[in-house]
């Protein structure tokens, strides 16, 4: 694999990563994947991981885009309003949200929607990102319901 600047991460002896790829929902037209990273670079306090979701549309040889599931111009805005409530509410006190600004690119990521809950989007984040290291890889879950003003007209077909 190729580093930021272009150095081959695989070669340089500086880090060891462990990927994991498995099936976490299939049907006759879509695959979902659960993708686990785990690197600990060498003289670091500890590892780092990450869970990110790859979604396929197999009925139409792609993968799921945003557009899939949320339609109109306010999506995003709404999307990021609701994932803070949901963090704040499912996480209180152990969040670190200083500034949101950043989760704004996050939220609107289908790599870190998981899908499989019918009642709930459950968005993912990575260790560090809204809380320490030590509490995970938290996640918030956002009722259908309270989206449904900004869902596209197709989005029942392509969430599960």
């Amino acid at each position: 694999g190729e580093g930021d600047e272009g150095d081959d991460v695989e070669a340089d002896g500086s880090s060891d990563t462990i990927n994991s790829v498995r099936v976490k929902d299939a049907d006759y037209n879509s695959v979902t994947l659960d993708v686990n990273t785990y690197w600990y670079g060498h003289g670091a306090a500890h590892g780092n991981w990450t869970v990110d979701y790859m979604h396929y549309r197999l009925d139409e040889n792609r993968p799921l885009v945003a557009e899939d599931i949320f339609a109109g111009k306010r999506w995003k805005t709404a999307l990021l309003d609701l994932t803070v409530e949901a963090l704040e509410a499912e996480h209180g006190e152990e969040l670190m949200l200083d500034d949101t600004d950043f989760l704004a690119k996050v939220v609107i990521d289908p790599d870190r929607w998981d899908l499989s809950d019918p009642y709930s989007l459950i968005l993912q984040f990575q260790p560090y990102e809204v809380s320490y290291y030590a509490y995970g890889a938290p996640t918030a879950r956002i009722p259908w319901g309270k989206l449904q003003d900004y869902l596209s007209e197709d989005a029942d077909t392509y969430r599960y």
